[in-house]
């Protein structure tokens, strides 16, 4: 995303709250002047001569503190990112930034499925419950060595047969092609290359509903599960929430809570969700792998009917976005306000 674009949705949104609430629009034309830079361009950020520097890190978090530690510590930092962490207890060591919250994929996502305008809104997004043929599908993106070893240890303590774990387009349990995009060119795999180019559609834009129509659960694996302290949530379970498939995600401590604060429900009256607060990286692997295996004796017959009223509450909440774009930028505002006062 670009910072322009944000912008935009910001003047959208206060052009709305103006409108209809009579509310006084802000003033934050200063900031548009401040200088930006996208967050690995540390060369010219540490050049650049103003005190105040905007990072656009929007698809990214505290993940990215390596690139933030290089910066010369004595400017301020807007820093616009898809993360929410504490900043007082966070790999981040600038002693002065802001981190701007802005839920990129949660947006993009949105925008992408149900825009008349974009490709995948006239493609099947609707999960169908009833009998499956596989407990559970897990598709896995580009090769990691963190990711590598989740595989080989789930392949090793999976003890039943009949799922499909998909891992940068190669199947590592049951044959899945038949279901699936081909998604894997010249035995490279990579989840943001276009697979439509004048759409510039890719993998990480498309729902592989065959694939997931065919098991009970999406085990999602996120982007951040052996960080801490941060709360980021991409593509991988918004297209859950989006079809209405049920869920477990491997992600960092309290994921599934910050579901829910959103207003989105988890599994939890269903089954165990305790994994969500476990802290230890690898002791929370073994808790899913724990309750996947139970999942070979869960009566989903008989739990149908609650399944579906998640999903159904699930796509209902998305229709109640405009909440948390109201929270994101008065939050937005509130710290343009404040750091106008400051500079």
């Amino acid at each position: 995303m670009e910072l322009a674009q944000f912008f935009t949705d910001y003047k959208t949104w206060q052009t709305a709250i103006s409108f209809y609430s009579n509310e006084t629009a802000a003033d934050i034309d200063w900031m548009q002047q401040l200088p930006s830079f996208w967050y690995t361009d540390v060369e010219n950020i540490n050049a650049c001569a103003s005190n105040v520097i905007i990072i656009n890190c929007f698809t990214e978090g505290v993940h990215s503190a390596d690139c933030f530690n290089l910066y010369n510590k004595d400017k301020t930092y807007i820093i616009f990112t898809n993360d929410i962490w504490d900043t007082k207890q966070s790999a981040c060591s600038l002693p002065n930034y802001h981190n701007v919250y802005y839920p990129t994929f949660l947006f993009d996502t949105v925008d992408n499925w149900f825009s008349s305008h974009r490709l995948p809104f006239y493609l099947d997004k609707l999960y169908e419950f009833g009998d499956k043929p596989m407990l559970f599908v897990s598709t896995i993106g580009s090769k990691k060595n963190h990711r590598t070893v989740l595989v080989d240890h789930l392949t090793e303590n999976i003890k039943y047969k009949n799922y499909i774990l998909r891992y940068a387009g190669k199947d590592f349990a049951q044959p899945s092609n038949h279901l699936d995009l081909h998604y894997v060119v010249n035995n490279k795999f990579d989840a943001y290359s276009n697979i439509i180019d004048e759409h510039f559609h890719t993998i990480s834009d498309s729902i592989p509903i065959d694939l997931w129509n065919s098991a009970y659960v999406n085990f999602i694996v996120e982007t951040d599960f052996d960080f801490s302290g941060n709360w980021f949530l991409t593509e991988k379970t918004i297209k859950s929430l989006l079809s209405g498939q049920p869920f477990v995600v491997l992600s960092n401590t309290w994921f599934l809570r910050g579901l829910r604060a959103l207003g989105f429900r988890t599994y939890n009256t269903l089954w165990d969700e305790n994994y969500d607060a476990i802290g230890n990286t690898q002791q929370r692997i073994d808790a899913i792998i724990y309750l996947l295996n139970s999942f070979d004796h869960f009566d989903w017959q008989a739990k149908q009917h609650e399944l579906e009223s998640i999903a159904n509450h699930n796509a209902r909440n998305l229709l109640r976005l405009n909440n948390l774009g109201n929270k994101v930028f008065r939050d937005f505002e509130n710290l343009a306000n404040q750091l106008r006062a400051q500079i």
